[in-house]
């Protein structure tokens, strides 16, 4: 008897990374995390946040374009096959993402009245220094990083092993990536809903990336929601 095909592993998922370009994603991963914020604190001293975000969100966005270059070509292949496909993703992904962080700011605010997501306040203490280039920021250069490395290198690395555990795994980075310079600074209670927060971005834009088999999905998404969240901000 023929073996059954298995037509998730035929529909999606099948623009991988190189080895090459999955052991640079890691190494760099550390640099994202660790090395070059430790690295612009030191070399801008003094200086606002505003300027050593832009270096940072810059140097990201040049590196990524840099190590991935390959994939994200690659990742334009699926958009040319089924670009009614993709468009219908990205509709469904953004439309879901917005009413799921509506939805779930209005139970943290239930929960907290007082809440107010902390890496929030920081951008826009940023914006109101400069709300064009905080717009350009985080609309084009801070997308294609995250995407990257959230998506493309951990979810995409993990999924052909172990689907559910890719969900869990890129979910769980994504969201602690955005409290873990807070650390020192706030309450466990105040990080913990922080990080709830960026739980349904997490599983959109991966779903969304699993849907359309191509990372720009998800990156337009990002992309969509972040103009949309630089605009709410007074």
């Amino acid at each position: 008897m023929p073996k059954k095909r298995n037509p998730r592993k035929n529909k999606t998922m099948t623009v991988g990374l190189s080895r090459e370009e999955t052991w640079l994603g890691w190494g760099y991963f550390v640099i994202f995390l660790v090395a070059l914020p430790a690295l612009l604190n030191v070399i801008f001293s003094g200086q606002s946040a505003l300027t050593i975000n832009v270096w940072y969100y810059g140097i990201n966005f040049v590196a990524i374009i840099g190590i991935f270059h390959r994939f994200l070509l690659d990742s334009l292949v699926p958009v040319g096959k089924q670009p009614f496909q993709f468009l219908l993703v990205v509709a469904l992904g953004l439309l879901s993402l917005l009413l799921a962080n509506l939805a779930v700011s209005m139970a943290l605010s239930l929960m907290d009245p007082a809440f107010t997501n902390v890496n929030d306040q920081a951008i826009g203490a940023m914006r109101q220094q400069n709300s064009m280039l905080m717009l350009l920021c985080t609309a084009l250069l801070v997308p294609p990083v995250e995407e990257c490395l959230f998506r493309g290198l951990i979810f995409q690395g993990l999924y052909r092993i172990n689907r559910v555990g890719a969900y869990c795994l890129s979910i769980l980075a994504f969201s602690a990536v955005h409290i873990l310079n807070y650390l020192d600074r706030y309450t466990g209670q105040t990080l913990l809903l922080c990080f709830l927060q960026y739980v349904p971005a997490g599983l959109v834009l991966a779903w969304s990336y699993e849907q359309a088999d191509s990372i720009f999905a998800p990156m337009f998404i990002h992309a969509a929601v972040n103009v949309v969240g630089m605009l709410a901000m007074r």
